[in-house]
């Protein structure tokens, strides 16, 4: 079958990444594909599905392979078939990460910042928590300090005894209560390096808006065409909604792309996915062959699709 413009853009796009990371794609396409089909599929398959993209069958065992080493995936096999799902704590991993990637609304903020002390954590420590932290947005405000507004106390906290550090970090919770708005949206950029990610943000919205245009709208029907520009649009924003820590609008400004970048992919993954899901299905082989039914909580993503 001939790709599309459209398609060929998108992987254009995506091959001009350096390096290539294929087993990050692979997480993507098992987060976005695979997991709403009952989460196991046969390596052939997946190795025919992401051909498209440029991706060869060595570089594509070799990075199944990585992902199963570093704990991603577990294997098991049927005849002469291999057949890979994610391990227990790759659902782990993936769960934390994807609910923020299809979340729509930013939760309304009361003003209420979320403060930790680890000034009594070494060296090694405080990375280690800091990395844990960053998947729920928190960041540096000094050595000693993290911080996050919006947090959840109950997932900090869980966080902290997981860790082994609940008796060794200070939590607490503050309020800035000056006139120091901007010297604290400053500090928030900066701190965050916000500036990098709203630039990217811009990438983004630029890039996808043109294919939004009514004169692309035909090629999106194609599913082959679909599936291609849903998979890399949602790995590229992946990538941005886990570095964001989606900060409440009062903090960020008027010059935040974010939100814009989240309601473009929403509405193109709204717009993509009947004729995806079809590509997925007869392209994708599972255990029992034809794959599971499409999960609700893949029908919840982004506030509701339509399949």
């Amino acid at each position: 079958m001939q790709q599309t413009l459209c398609a060929d853009l998108c992987i254009q796009r995506f091959q001009s990444q350096t390096p290539l990371r294929v087993p990050s794609l692979i997480i993507s396409v098992w987060g976005d594909s695979i997991v709403a089909h009952g989460g196991e599929v046969w390596l052939g398959s997946l190795i025919r599905l992401l051909e498209p993209f440029g991706i060869n069958e060595r570089l594509m065992r070799t990075s199944v392979f990585r992902l199963t080493q570093e704990g991603w995936l577990l294997s098991h096999k049927v005849g002469r078939k291999s057949f890979y799902r994610l391990s227990p704590d790759g659902e782990y991993r993936f769960s934390a990460a994807f609910n923020r990637v299809y979340r729509l609304n930013v939760p309304q903020w009361q003003g209420v910042w979320t403060l930790l002390l680890i000034s009594a954590l070494t060296a090694d420590e405080k990375k280690s928590l800091s990395d844990d932290l960053s998947l729920s947005g928190f960041g540096s405000l000094s050595n000693s300090v993290l911080a996050f507004p919006q947090a959840d106390r109950d997932d900090v906290i869980s966080i902290l005894r997981e860790n082994g550090l609940a008796d060794r970090v200070v939590l607490f919770e503050s309020q800035v209560v000056n006139e120091s708005e901007q010297a604290f949206r400053n500090l928030i950029w900066q701190g965050w390096g916000l500036k990098s990610l709203n630039d990217a943000y811009i990438d983004f919205v630029d890039f996808y808006q043109s294919l939004n245009a009514p004169a692309m709208h035909a090629q999106l029907q194609d599913p082959k065409t679909a599936f291609i520009t849903r998979t890399l649009m949602i790995h590229e924003y992946r990538k941005l909604a886990l570095r964001d820590p989606s900060f409440p609008d009062q903090i960020l400004g008027s010059r935040w792309l974010g939100n814009e970048a989240r309601s473009l992919c929403a509405s193109l993954y709204k717009q993509l996915t009947p004729a995806a899901h079809h590509w997925i299905i007869n392209e994708l082989e599972g255990r029992q062959g034809k794959l599971p039914p499409i999960s609700n909580d893949f029908l919840n993503r982004f506030d509701g699709i339509n399949v």
